[in-house]
């Protein structure tokens, strides 16, 4: 395997890893690293744990913040908006 498409590789099975924690695209992509070890191919391993530990939580959990955010904006400008009218 070249280097290109170990990176290539490597892109996959990391977005794999990320996508779920613990669903079918997680263990796909972790049980293809550990095969990949048992082969003797140990840097297709370090991209699943790259993509599993380092990926999900800095990325997805500064997306969660911000459609929490704007999520919250949004209904807190409806029920103040709801209690103006009220109030009026």
């Amino acid at each position: 395997m070249s280097g290109s498409s170990k990176i290539l590789l490597g892109f996959i099975l990391g977005g794999m890893m990320s996508v779920d924690m613990g669903g079918p695209f997680n263990k796909a992509a972790y049980v293809f690293g550990t095969a990949s070890i048992a082969a003797g191919n140990y840097d297709i391993m370090a991209a699943v744990m790259i993509g599993g530990i380092f990926v999900f939580p800095v990325v997805g959990n500064a997306m969660m913040y911000l459609v929490a955010l704007v999520i919250g904006t949004i209904v807190s400008t409806a029920l103040l908006g709801l209690l103006k009218k009220k109030a009026a």
